[in-house]
């Protein structure tokens, strides 16, 4: 008896220290980011950008203001007569290829100067799945000029023909569509939204054909 009696009063003044115990755990709060802080968080992570080969300086124009694409290539060992041969036979098999509309042709030549002159209409998609299809027509010249040992060739008169169908549609020339100032962001970094895929696309297509010229001719 006198135990239980013992273990209440030692029970009693605790029970009456937990009611009225006003201690806690207090909760740890993370300091607020100052504006200062998130501008060095943001100077610290590097600014995304696309591939040079599309941004500033890639795309020149000439003195009339017009967009051309030039290639010069040097080979020695053929006569001006021998790498047109070879153009004419390029050119020709490019005109038939897949994305080639009506119109593609070779449509005119020099033979005694060794000068050729294809005009291309064509198809040039921007992205394609089983759901729809982004494309453009285009259309554009390749003139090439034949000397011994060297080849001088062009890419010019680019128009764009998107969407014709529909009142968002569009028909302009390049000099309206992927110049810096139109298919670049301010800084000139990234491409813009919409005419950044006409010049991304444009330049990939100039550089297959720049790059099957070289291939026939080594």
């Amino acid at each position: 008896m006198k135990r239980i009696l013992l273990a209440l009063l030692v029970f009693i003044p605790m029970l009456s220290m937990a009611q009225n115990n006003t201690w806690e755990v207090p909760q740890q709060q993370t300091p607020k980011e100052t504006k200062a802080t998130k501008a060095e968080k943001k100077a610290d992570k590097p600014e995304k950008t696309d591939d040079p080969k599309y941004l500033a300086g890639t795309i020149t124009t000439d003195a009339d203001g017009k967009i051309v694409f030039s290639l010069d290539y040097d080979c020695p060992r053929l006569s001006a007569e021998e790498i047109y041969n070879r153009m004419y036979v390029l050119l020709d098999t490019l005109t038939k290829e897949d994305n080639q509309l009506p119109g593609s042709k070779i449509a005119i030549v020099n033979k005694a100067q060794h000068k050729i002159v294809a005009t291309f209409k064509e198809n040039l998609v921007f992205s394609k799945n089983f759901l729809s299809l982004d494309q453009t027509e285009f259309h554009y010249a390749l003139i090439i000029a034949c000397t011994d040992g060297h080849v001088h060739a062009e890419m010019a008169r680019l128009y764009y023909l998107y969407e014709t169908d529909r009142k968002t549609g569009m028909t302009a020339p390049a000099e309206e569509v992927i110049t810096d100032k139109l298919a670049l962001n301010k800084k000139k970094t990234r491409l813009a939204k919409f005419y950044g895929k006409f010049r991304s696309k444009t330049i990939d297509r100039k550089d297959y054909l720049f790059e099957q010229i070289v291939n026939a001719l080594k």
